[in-house]
């Protein structure tokens, strides 16, 4: 048991630490055999086959993935509303978030915006 007045091995800093030339070498951001960042408008797929994969199921309800609410204090409240992927931005999401910013920036009743 230490002393409370012993500052430690950590407080001194006498543990062994690694040089800088010593870390692993980071991975490139993209892969030099995949050629490029990932486009999703250059998908090799027939586009049949990409505007069903893309299209909501039949009989599927879909909710709105932005739901907006503005109080008596002019204070508008945004809500991200994808559960099943814990609120994780898809390209839809991102775009009626962004549809839902800019009307809520040019009203002039809404003074303060909480996401």
């Amino acid at each position: 048991m230490r002393e409370p007045s012993d500052p430690g091995p950590r407080r001194l800093r006498l543990r062994r630490r690694l040089s800088g030339r010593a870390l692993p070498a980071r991975r490139p951001r993209h892969h030099a055999l995949r050629g490029h960042l990932a486009d999703p408008e250059a998908d090799h797929r027939p586009r049949r086959d990409r505007d069903q994969r893309n299209a909501p199921a039949a009989g599927v309800l879909t909710l709105a993935l932005v739901e907006v609410s503005l109080d008596d204090f002019h204070v508008a409240l945004v809500r991200l509303n994808r559960p099943e992927a814990r609120n994780a931005l898809s390209p839809e999401m991102r775009e009626e978030l962004a549809t839902s910013l800019e009307r809520l920036d040019a009203d002039p009743e809404v003074r303060c915006i909480v996401i």
